[in-house]
């Protein structure tokens, strides 16, 4: 069992999961001037084999936040 530890954060809204959905909202609620806190259990993210899908209206918010172009040139994001 890992060591806990008190800390005191404000913040107007607490995003828990750093994966593709919480650094998603933790980005937009930058550009908004919402005060967040993102809350992730691993200290890095190793490489995972899964096939997640990006649905053109995420690919939209995406360029929108300058985030675009992605392409490695053989088809991945």
């Amino acid at each position: 069992m890992g060591t806990l530890r008190r800390t005191l954060w404000e913040a107007d809204v607490v995003i828990v999961g750093g994966a593709v959905g919480g650094a998603s909202t933790a980005h937009a609620h930058v550009t908004l001037g919402v005060w967040s806190v993102l809350l992730e259990r691993t200290a890095d993210f190793p490489e995972l084999n899964r096939g997640d899908v990006l649905q053109p209206l995420s690919l939209s918010l995406f360029e929108n936040w300058g985030v675009l172009p992605l392409d490695r040139g053989d088809g991945r994001l």
